[in-house]
């Protein structure tokens, strides 16, 4: 399905509600068009697009493209944040979704209690004031505190204060509304499988978010600094990942500071949400049968973004369940190219490893 083009402009609904006469434009003409989506994390587009296109001098920066993302989601807004110069007559085009606009909205100091009040209390502070609004099914009721003026887009996530830092969860995207989930997707049943509907794979272990020790700590101006008796506290007193982390857990005291006992339990807290093992995920080609006609109809084929699938090699009498937590989605032929599917056990990982030996053994290439 062709992208349609808009230019720059306030839109207090998508493009698709509020119709805008004589603007509506559908790029024709372009290449090629994907969208990369991962939990909580990139959300973007990439269109390449030929000089000669008849809308080409049409698309400017912050033009907004909207496309389908995937196989199942209705159009989504897309702001044109780069342009490349034209290489052998074609362009390539840089947009993020609508979301993205939240980094340049700020919100101001508040204080919150509860996730509904906390996120109420974004939007109402915001400025500009904006047509975003957020959404959660969730009740946790954990104070929340913006201390310093801040961007809405890094008071959701990515540092220690966070929405995600301080309720945990997964960010849905619906143009202008952000909704809070616990977990994205569900289990239906949709296996991979060597020999099925697998065609290529690729692991990787990510070991950058690994600590042996932090060391936990309070401190204000007025209160100086807290630390425990001990300093560290110990993730794995064994490992071989030899790094130590200060952790500054100030945020958690908005009342003034901890004791002892309160530190510590912070700190454990804290490391309990750090892993013990290596980071370990998969780049996985697979063929998506419910898009093929003879197994359109079987629903438990269909993988979304946060499914849970089963991953197997039944040679080997191996088979674990995994999460689909990014993908790569062609926009006009409406199909995914990738989808790449992480946390996978150790014992899947010897598995898979034990399969390309073998086929490298006797094929001679992987």
């Amino acid at each position: 399905m062709n992208p349609w083009l808009f230019p720059d402009g306030d839109y207090s609904t998508p493009p698709a509600v509020t119709y805008i006469p004589n603007q509506q434009r559908e790029l024709v003409d372009t290449i090629s068009c994907y969208v990369e989506r991962e939990i909580n994390g990139m959300y973007e587009l990439t269109m390449q697009y030929p000089i000669t296109g008849k809308l080409y001098d049409e698309i400017a920066l912050r033009s907004i493209l909207y496309v389908s993302p995937d196989d199942y989601t209705d159009r989504q807004m897309f702001r044109v944040y780069m342009i490349t110069k034209p290489l052998n007559g074609i362009v390539t085009i840089y947009a993020r979704h609508i979301s993205y606009d939240l980094d340049g909205i700020i919100c101001e100091p508040f204080t919150a209690s509860g996730i509904q009040n906390a996120l109420a209390g974004i939007i109402s502070n915001s400025l500009p004031s904006s047509y975003f609004t957020f959404t959660t099914t969730r009740t946790t009721s954990s104070e929340f505190t913006v201390t310093v003026p801040n961007t809405i887009w890094a008071i959701m996530a990515g540092q220690q204060g966070s929405l995600l830092d301080v309720y945990g969860g997964e960010f849905d995207f619906d143009n202008y509304t952000v909704t809070l989930k616990l977990r994205l997707g569900s289990n239906n049943g949709a296996t991979i499988e060597y020999g099925k509907n697998m065609k290529t794979l690729r692991q990787d272990e990510d070991g950058s978010q690994m600590v042996k020790a932090i060391y936990p700590y309070y401190y204000t101006e007025d209160n100086g600094l807290v630390a425990l008796p001990e300093q560290v506290l110990f993730k794995q007193s064994t490992s071989i990942w030899d790094v130590y982390k200060p952790v500054d857990l100030t945020d958690k005291f908005p009342t003034g500071a901890p004791t002892e006992a309160e530190l510590r339990t912070a700190g454990q807290a804290y490391l309990s949400n750090i892993s013990s093992n290596p980071k370990v995920s998969l780049d996985v080609d697979f063929v998506p049968l419910w898009q093929t006609l003879e197994l359109a109809d079987t629903a438990k084929e269909v993988v979304h973004l946060g499914d849970t699938l089963t991953i197997k090699y039944e040679a080997l009498g191996v088979s674990a369940s995994a999460r689909a937590v990014a993908y790569k989605f062609n926009c006009l032929t409406e199909r995914y190219e990738k989808i790449t599917v992480g946390a996978v056990k150790p014992d899947l990982s010897d598995a898979i490893r034990q399969v390309i030996d073998k086929v490298a053994s006797e094929s001679g290439e992987i």
